[in-house]
């Protein structure tokens, strides 16, 4: 089923092991700082994952940011601990003073509480939780402008908990200063100590429309531009990477989960993607790849490398051995190959 608000979606980050935006067009997203890394996911193959405070986060390029009339602004997050150390920051607009302009969404500690807002004309509108988040536990955040209502809600992706607030009154104008970057998982791009402590596993910013008339309630899949169905493990895998038996073969499938029964696991299998134009001034080059199951040659996942050459395909099965075929699409090169990726050989690694 397409998604009837796609035109409106400014930023679509699933973070599956690169900083691609899946809007069109696509926002420019780099990182801030070196300290995080790919970890396990909520959906997909991956997530966003920071384990310390400071200079951390992501920034997404001010071009289309506006925030005028209805918007909402969401993500799928888990915070290792809402009620000790300092604030913890999801999202920002790289400002000391949100009251100047844009939206803010931070944890606040002790309380643990999560605090929404939007500054317009040093004025800010912020409401609060009532409840603290739970630690730990994947939550999908929303704070959306609706009818002149901003509202905060949160909702833990397996249905077990919930909170939300409204605030009535809020104008309907977009932001005093729309020069300023999105930054994700940090406060300020000079590194205050106030970034988010935990996962990200998607992003999605829309604006025009407001994405719900009420709270959310559980998840069974991430979002993309058109809204596919994506699966969610129950039980058993398939234990060997011998080859099939003549006469069988695994069901097809367009790109598959990290919780998928078929190919969900604890492994990781990461690279990066050079130009190989001349030996040992190999520039990173972005790549379609592509990561292949050898017992079948069934794919397993697929995705764009970043910008630095770099790819990641986290939660596969780790049992099995794997092929990476790097397609050079725009470079006129023929694709790389890389096979018998195996845990026994270092090639696939074990996620905590």
């Amino acid at each position: 089923m397409a998604d009837a608000l796609s035109s409106n979606t400014i930023v679509l980050l699933n973070l599956d092991g690169s900083l691609v935006d899946s809007s069109t067009p696509k926002s420019t997203v780099t990182a801030v700082g070196s300290g995080w890394s790919y970890g396990a996911p909520c959906f997909g193959t991956a997530s966003w994952s920071n384990p310390v405070a400071d200079r951390v986060g992501l920034r997404v390029a001010s071009t289309r940011f506006g925030y005028l009339g209805d918007w909402a602004i969401e993500g799928i997050v888990r915070l290792t601990s809402p009620t000790t150390g300092a604030t913890k920051t999801l999202f920002s607009h790289n400002t000391s003073d949100f009251s100047q302009g844009g939206i803010f969404l931070f944890v606040s500690a002790p309380s643990g509480r999560l605090f929404g807002g939007f500054g317009r004309s040093g004025v800010q509108y912020s409401p609060s939780l009532p409840d603290a988040l739970p630690a730990d536990t994947w939550v999908h955040v929303v704070m959306q402008r609706r009818a002149g209502t901003l509202e905060l809600f949160a909702c833990a992706v397996d249905g077990s908990w919930q909170s939300q607030a409204v605030l009535n009154n809020v104008p309907t104008a977009g932001m005093s200063n729309t020069s300023l970057d999105l930054l994700i998982g940090t406060r300020d791009s000079s590194g205050l100590n106030d970034g988010w402590v935990g996962r990200i596993d998607a992003v999605r910013v829309t604006e025009g429309s407001a994405r719900y008339t009420s709270a959310p309630g559980p998840l069974t899949a991430c979002w993309d531009v058109d809204a596919p169905t994506l699966f969610r493990a129950t039980a058993g895998r398939v234990a060997a990477s011998a080859p099939l038996s003549a006469g069988f073969s695994t069901r097809g499938s367009r790109v598959q989960t990290a919780r998928d029964v078929e190919f969900g696991g604890r492994g990781l299998v990461r690279g990066k993607t050079v130009e190989y134009v001349n030996p040992g001034t190999n520039n990173p080059y972005p790549c379609r790849v592509r990561l292949v199951r050898e017992r079948d040659g069934q794919i397993a996942a697929e995705r764009w490398s970043a910008a630095d050459g770099t790819y990641a395909f986290a939660g596969v099965d780790e049992l099995q051995s794997y092929t990476v075929v790097a397609y050079y699409e725009a470079h006129g090169k023929r694709a790389v190959i890389s096979d018998g990726l195996t845990l026994a050989n270092g090639k696939v690694e074990l996620l905590p």
